[in-house]
């Protein structure tokens, strides 16, 4: 692939890399589910003889992602939501009760 590119398109190419690499450290579910499809495509210890057996292996694990994709979504989503709820209420959270604020400190740590 890196042949047809120039060399911005490289550069460019390489600073992606490292932000995936970043961004998939807080996302270790997906991470391994990329790293096992590569293992799939790359066919080193040849598990995958035939285009069909490959086919089955790769659709599963892309189902598998797409689930471990959404639940990291949705978390995300509830922590944001989450995290409104108590800038909205975080002053009246802390008078009334100081649990309820432990409570909510542990879920954001």
């Amino acid at each position: 692939m890196s042949e047809f590119m120039n060399h911005n398109q490289t550069v460019e190419l390489t600073s992606n890399a490292s932000e995936l690499a970043l961004r998939l450290q807080a996302h270790p579910n997906i991470s391994a589910r990329v790293l096992y499809l590569l293992y799939l495509v790359e066919n080193t210890d040849n598990n995958c003889e035939t285009a069909s057996v490959a086919e089955l292996k790769i659709v599963s694990e892309l189902q598998k992602l797409g689930n471990d994709a959404l639940q990291d979504w949705a978390n995300s989503q509830e922590k944001k939501k989450l995290r409104r709820v108590i800038n909205l209420l975080g002053c009246a959270v802390r008078e009334k009760s100081h649990y309820i604020g432990i409570v909510c400190w542990e879920l954001f740590k």
